[in-house]
C-alpha cells in the first residue's frame, strides 16, 4: 500500500496530469508524468475503468497489484512529479508490472 503522502487524490490534479503531464504507454498500462519542479514526494494516482473489466474484483486485484510494483519502485523516481497510471488490460502479473514501471521511469526520466 502507498503511503499517503503519496497518493494523488484530487479530481483536479487527476486532470491537469492527465491534459498536460507527459504520456507514454507500454504493454499494459498508459503513464501520464508532470513534473511540479519541487522537492515534494512523488504522488501516484490509479485509473482502471469499467471499459476494461466490468468485474469489480478484477479491478480491484489488478490496482493492488499495480500499487505494489509501484512501492517497490518508488525511491528510484526524483521527487516533484505526480504520475498517472492508467490500466490498460486486466491480466496482469507483479513482475510484467514492475518492468512495465521501470520501462517508463526510464522513458520519462525520472530515475534518480
Amino acid at each position: 500500500m502507498l503511503a499517503p503522502i503519496n497518493r494523488l487524490r484530487d479530481p483536479k490534479d487527476f486532470d491537469e496530469v492527465k491534459r498536460n503531464g507527459k504520456r507514454i504507454a507500454t504493454k499494459d498500462l498508459v503513464f501520464s508524468c508532470l513534473s511540479k519542479r519541487n522537492d515534494n514526494p512523488v504522488r501516484i494516482g490509479l485509473v482502471i475503468t469499467k471499459k476494461v473489466d466490468k468485474r469489480a474484483t478484477a479491478r480491484n486485484r489488478t490496482a493492488r497489484l499495480i500499487r505494489e510494483a509501484i512501492r517497490l519502485n518508488l525511491e528510484k523516481i526524483k521527487p516533484g512529479h505526480d504520475i498517472v497510471v492508467i490500466a490498460n488490460k486486466i491480466q496482469i502479473n507483479l513482475d510484467s508490472c514492475e518492468a512495465q514501471i521501470r520501462e517508463a521511469i526510464v522513458k520519462l526520466n525520472l530515475n534518480k
